[in-house]
């Protein structure tokens, strides 16, 4: 194997995905009981049918006829949480993230009153939208804004994030359209909705706490959060991790990454650090979950002598090294035995770093 330094970058895709687990501790991905019977896996039949007039009407007039859209949808709820699973099912399916506000290079709003003329916005519009769907259906709700790890600002700063607490029955409950959101606004156009999602909806706060650190001590809603300092050394988590059960074990050669720059932020990866000239990753995962890996550089070709999986101590291992110069792109996919599914993907980067530190 090549014995020069090499530097790995991960950056998390996964197909669908449920939560199973977390990092360093296993969590319920529900906040409590009464909570997930509500997290069906399925959009809720009556938004669904949302009649097409009301639709329009909304897209004509958001201040005038955002009201006949909650009434409609509050419709037949026998409780909150049913309603509240209305609102996280009809932004998700109807409101696109627009990329190119996010990255200060295209046209776009955060007002709910404005983007609902043209379905998209950023989580900022999606957290205001949830509030204001919720007050007017007469249930308390909250904008929470918080770190992200997956990009840096124009000031080199950790990006922001905003999700919504969502008062029910007197407790406090976490919900992030966002996450759950089902399709892109990408060069004027929308892209292609993926399979339903409510990993987000009713989360466990400790689970969220994992992937975004709320600004405000009050809206961590745990008993003993982390510090900052502790939530920037973890990994940039993605649902896809909690699928299968993954955890990283060698994390004390882990650092996140410069990625790509677009527009005027700079996108964020995972990287783990080694002196041997191969990269070994550690990985912990379900007892039903099997891995497989491959190693391509940027022109599609694969190098299957550059890396392997072996499985040792109910570890597998992934190692590999790099070619060459230049910058290659690792996958690890993880697929569950038991279940008729296709295989979902860690998508990494890799390069040697005695190159020039260019971005990748």
């Amino acid at each position: 194997m090549k014995k020069n330094i090499s530097l790995l970058t991960l950056s998390l895709f996964f197909a669908a995905a449920m939560f199973n687990g977390v990092y360093a501790k296993n969590l319920r991905a529900f906040a409590d009981r009464v909570s997930a019977q509500y997290r069906t896996g399925k959009i809720d039949p009556h938004v669904e049918k949302t009649p097409e007039n009301i639709v329009t009407a909304v897209q004509r007039d958001p201040e005038k006829n955002l009201p006949l859209l909650v009434n409609y949808l509050k419709e037949g709820a026998k409780n909150d949480y049913v309603f509240v699973k209305r609102i996280h099912d009809w932004i998700t399916d109807n409101i696109a993230y627009n990329d190119a506000l996010l990255e200060g290079i295209g046209p776009g709003t955060r007002k709910p009153y404005d983007f609902l003329r043209y379905s998209t916005t950023t989580c900022t519009g999606y957290s205001r939208l949830f509030k204001e769907m919720a007050r007017l259906g007469g249930v308390e709700a909250i904008v929470i804004r918080g770190m992200s790890k997956n990009y840096l600002n124009k000031k080199r700063n950790p990006g922001n994030h905003s999700w919504n607490g969502v008062k029910i029955r007197n407790k406090w409950y976490l919900v992030d359209t966002t996450h759950d959101g089902r399709f892109h606004y990408k060069k004027g156009r929308f892209t292609k909705k993926k399979k339903y999602n409510d990993d987000f909806l009713f989360v466990n706060p400790e689970l969220k706490l994992q992937i975004n650190y709320p600004y405000k001590p009050e809206h961590f809603f745990v008993k003993s959060p982390m510090t900052r300092e502790d939530f920037w050394k973890l990994p940039r988590f993605k649902r896809c991790k909690y699928r299968f059960d993954i955890d990283f074990l060698n994390l004390d050669r882990y650092r996140k990454s410069d990625g790509k720059r677009v527009g005027k932020i700079v996108k964020l990866y995972d990287a783990f650090f080694t002196g041997e000239g191969y990269v070994d990753l550690a990985i912990k995962h379900d007892k039903n979950v099997v891995l497989q890996f491959a190693l391509r550089d940027s022109n599609g070709r694969n190098y299957r002598d550059n890396g392997f999986m072996y499985f040792k101590d109910n570890i597998s291992h992934c190692r590999f090294s790099t070619p060459g110069r230049g910058v290659y792109h690792g996958s690890i996919y993880a697929k569950n035995l038991n279940k008729d599914e296709k295989f979902c993907k860690y998508e990494t980067r890799t390069r040697d770093p005695l190159r020039d530190r260019q971005v990748l």
